[in-house]
């Protein structure tokens, strides 16, 4: 299986899909700005960073 992008309408990636049923998935702001990634990775569900911008 390759690795899979998946976008918004806006073009921004929303999740990547890889072998192993492994995926990452990123919110954005109205912006465009990665506000929050998770990810998916030996059948656990693992928040990775969330960015928080003042």
């Amino acid at each position: 299986m390759p690795i899979e992008y998946k976008r918004s309408l806006a073009g921004w990636v929303q999740r990547i899909q890889r072998p192993g049923n492994r995926w990452t998935a990123y919110q954005h702001d109205n912006l465009g700005n990665v506000i929050q990634t998770t990810m998916m990775a030996r059948g656990k569900r693992l928040p990775m960073i969330k960015i928080v911008r003042y």
